[in-house]
């Protein structure tokens, strides 16, 4: 066993029973991160057309709230691509998550300051949650290959945006870079133009 995944053992046992504390109490923490949430979408043009001042449950979520599709949020997202602040959430996001799927064509999702976090540690925790599982930590020994898109953006320079990969590309933990794959290691020029290490 090398040294990576030797440290990352005990590492991964911390955070497997993390997670599973946190589980006994899902329901509890869900109804106080919607109450957070709402707190601080009342602010937005998003929270004051659904009335977020008055939901004060789940229940009065879903009934002001109704479920829709991407088309019927292009309108607030084309707003935040023109640079206004708080519409579907508090100033402009970090940047868009650009993606395609069967329906609607190419979506920018945007991606806050508040939420990057818990993008990276959620995918932190199923690894290693899956190291405890399996007890197998020899894939931090390998060499990580990240897959990512262009961070060029042709609109608004306000919150410009990118593959869903892109940032995490440029935000790994420093220890993954000795490891690395080179060919996958982006920098991103001045100009938001990608260049690929060799």
């Amino acid at each position: 066993m090398k040294f990576k995944s030797l440290l990352a053992k005990p590492f991964a046992s911390i955070i497997a029973a993390k997670v599973k504390k946190e589980m006994m109490r899902a329901a509890e923490d869900q109804e106080a991160i919607l109450q957070e949430l709402l707190k601080t979408g009342r602010k937005t043009e998003f929270g004051k057309e659904h009335t977020f001042e008055n939901i004060h449950s789940y229940d009065d979520y879903i009934k002001a709230v109704p479920i829709r599709d991407y088309e019927q949020f292009r309108p607030y997202i084309d707003k935040i691509k023109e640079g206004r602040h708080n519409i579907l959430w508090k100033g402009l996001p970090m940047y868009f998550a650009k993606t395609s799927g069967t329906t609607s064509g190419v979506k920018y999702i945007p991606i806050s300051k508040e939420s990057i976090d818990h993008h990276f540690n959620t995918s932190r925790n199923a690894v290693f949650c899956n190291v405890v599982e399996t007890g197998d930590a020899t894939a931090f020994d390998g060499k990580l290959i990240f897959l990512s898109g262009s961070p060029n953006w042709k609109g608004s320079p306000a919150s410009p945006p990118g593959a869903s990969a892109v940032s995490p590309t440029t935000r790994y933990p420093g220890t993954c870079a000795p490891t690395s794959c080179p060919l996958t290691k982006p920098t991103v020029s001045k100009t938001g133009k990608p260049s690929w290490a060799r």
